[in-house]
């Protein structure tokens, strides 16, 4: 059976217990201690969005593969597209 690759971006949810908030101080050390240290967070699945080319650095986000799991087809950009033939042929 052949398969689609779609790439997107979903919000997390991290719990925290209340009391950190009075002992430290909201920057980004707290944040990141908190995401590495959640045991308990969960996807907003409502958040989930379809990426684009051109907001994934334009790279590919949509990947048709057959039932091998041979890539046939992406949405990556005609510009690099023509870019990686012409690298290819100065090669």
């Amino acid at each position: 059976m052949g398969f689609v690759d779609v790439k997107v971006t979903i919000w997390e949810r991290h719990y925290f217990d209340d009391d950190l908030i009075k002992e430290h101080k909201i920057n980004e050390d707290f944040i990141n201690d908190v995401i590495s240290e959640s045991y308990d967070h969960e996807y907003l699945a409502e958040s989930c969005e379809e990426m684009t080319p051109e907001k994934n650095d334009y790279q590919t986000t949509k990947e048709v593969y057959d039932s091998k799991g041979n890539l046939i087809w992406t949405n990556e950009p005609i510009q690099i597209q023509r870019d990686n033939k012409i690298d290819n042929l100065i090669k």
